[in-house]
């Protein structure tokens, strides 16, 4: 089972959204949160932080809340994830996206049915109390 954190970024009623890059393997061209795995030399915390360094290029944010670790499990691709889930918002800079993805969105949480997104992207949502 791959440990990961999941970072939902909020801005007043918006929440950030990113496109998947066609590239990666999993869930390619689907929206999602920020979502990275945690490595073995990390606890979620730190690996949080990287992931919105290197995936967002922003070092100016801050944790509003953790939610409780939620067991996620996709039976289509026969994945099995330990997800620790972060409501986060961004105090300064600008988002500058990696190669993993390739736009980024902010939307009202009343339309993200309107995308295309990774499933099980609502238990990070609902787990932070940020209600469909």
């Amino acid at each position: 089972m791959l440990k990961i954190v999941a970072g939902v970024f909020v801005r007043g009623d918006e929440i950030l959204l990113l496109k998947r890059s066609e590239h990666r393997k999993d869930y390619s061209n689907k929206w999602n949160v920020l979502s990275e795995e945690i490595q073995l030399s990390e606890n979620p915390e730190t690996c949080l932080e990287r992931a919105i360094k290197e995936r967002l290029g922003i070092i100016d944010y801050h944790i509003i809340r953790k939610g409780k670790a939620f067991v996620d499990i996709d039976d289509e691709i026969s994945m099995k994830w330990l997800v620790y889930p972060y409501l986060c918002e961004i105090l300064g800079g600008e988002i500058k996206l990696d190669a993993e993805h390739v736009d980024y969105r902010w939307t009202k949480v009343e339309d993200i049915a309107r995308y295309d997104c990774v499933p099980g992207m609502h238990k990070d949502l609902e787990t932070l109390g940020v209600a469909l």
